[in-house]
Formats: structure tokens, sequence, C-alpha cells
């Protein structure tokens, strides 16, 4: 009797990793304002690792949220897709 040999399945492709922390123009916006992740805690009324998955980009921001964190930072609106840029 022989042995039939069992066919492999192809690899799945890695996700592709982003280059560098997601938020970069977020980050560095809470940083010239003295923010930290802890007070987006606070503005949005959530915990720090619900916080943080968002910040990491593994979880999506509400609408709400954004502009929350942007009328606390004292920027437009209009420059959401600026400041929320996950690249």
């Amino acid at each position: 009797m022989e042995h039939q040999r069992r066919r492999r399945r192809p690899m799945k492709e890695a996700p592709r990793k982003m280059k560098g922390r997601p938020f970069k123009n977020l980050r560095g916006a809470l940083k010239m304002e003295g923010y930290d992740e802890l007070d987006i805690c606070e503005w949005i009324n959530r915990g720090a690792s619900y916080v943080s998955m968002r910040m990491m980009h593994k979880r999506p921001w509400t609408l709400e949220e954004m502009e929350i964190i942007l009328d606390n930072l004292n920027k437009p609106r209009e420059e959401m897709h600026f400041w929320f840029e996950a690249s």
C-alpha cells in the first residue's frame, strides 16, 4: 500500500505592516500641546486600552471621538483627514 503525500496549502501572505507609528500628525499635535493618550481617555470617557487600540490603528475611531479630540486640540474639523491619517 502506497502512502499518499498530502498537498500543502499555499501560504497566506503576511499582512503588510505600517512603517512607523500610526497617527504621527495627531501624536505630534498632542505632544506640542502637552497632552497624551490619557488626556484623550478623559475627553472621550474611555479607558486607556480603548484609546491605545485606536492609536495603534487596530480599531477605528468614531466620527464623534475624532471631533471631540480635534475640538480639544483647537484644530478645525475640516482638517480631520490630516490629523487622523494613519500612515
